[in-house]
């Protein structure tokens, strides 16, 4: 029994051996010099990045979508989407006829009326001298100068009316209300078109004046400091 565990212990330190003669890891000095980046310290603000995303519009008037003001046809279309405007200038002329017809109409009943005023100045001026000598009657003058007075009344309706026929008429043109570029181009000269929002056939942005709505998470919204820079991608 003796002799059979000092053969163990034997076979166990023949084991034990390998591992104790181990040798330790090579350490290596070197004294050449390693270049290290530096520089000096500042004080500065850290800023934190949101990440959000949004949708980019045009700001209040920086928008201008044109419709026409009744049913027409689109006679000149000179921009195109695209192209950068300036303000005033042309964007779309219609052709509306009824437009065209109550123009020329109070145009003609302003020069008829015109007509009839000079010849009612004539006849009271005329009246007035036959009275100052005698051959007319006071009522005549009175008559004269009724029509007089009516006339010069059916003038200012008829220039009026002149006035507010030509403010329609400008209707039938689209101007530039701003300087921007053509984002949006739904028709082309020739098409007939329907007015009102259902039927646009440009759409005008000034990108100058563009706004950028986002939704942020709550605990962020303290963190967003007014002014601070954005990058849109």
């Amino acid at each position: 029994m003796t002799n059979a565990v000092a053969s163990l212990v034997l076979v166990l330190a023949a084991l034990a051996a390998p591992a104790c003669r181990r040798e330790a890891p090579e350490e290596t000095e070197t004294q050449t010099a390693v270049a290290v980046a530096v520089a000096p310290a500042a004080r500065n603000t850290i800023r934190e990045v949101i990440a959000a995303s949004g949708v980019v519009t045009p700001a209040p008037g920086a928008e201008l979508v044109v419709t026409a003001p009744e049913a027409a046809r689109i006679a000149e279309m000179p921009k195109a989407e695209g192209d950068r405007v300036r303000a005033g200038d042309l964007l779309v002329r219609f052709d509306i006829p009824s437009l065209a017809k109550e123009t020329a109409a109070s145009r003609a009943e302003v020069e008829q009326v015109q007509a009839r005023l000079e010849n009612a100045k004539a006849a009271a001026a005329r009246v007035k001298g036959l009275f100052e000598r005698g051959i007319a009657a006071m009522k005549e003058v009175e008559d004269a100068e009724r029509d007089l007075r009516d006339a010069e009344a059916a003038l200012s309706r008829a220039q009026s009316a002149s006035r507010a026929a030509e403010t329609l008429a400008g209707r039938a043109e689209a101007r530039a209300r701003f300087a921007g570029i053509i984002a949006k181009r739904w028709h082309n000269p020739g098409d007939l078109v329907e007015p009102g929002q259902s039927d646009p056939i440009l759409r005008v942005i000034d990108p100058s004046r563009l706004e950028v709505a986002a939704a942020v998470p709550v605990d962020a919204v303290t963190r967003i400091v007014v002014g601070g820079a954005a990058r849109v991608i």
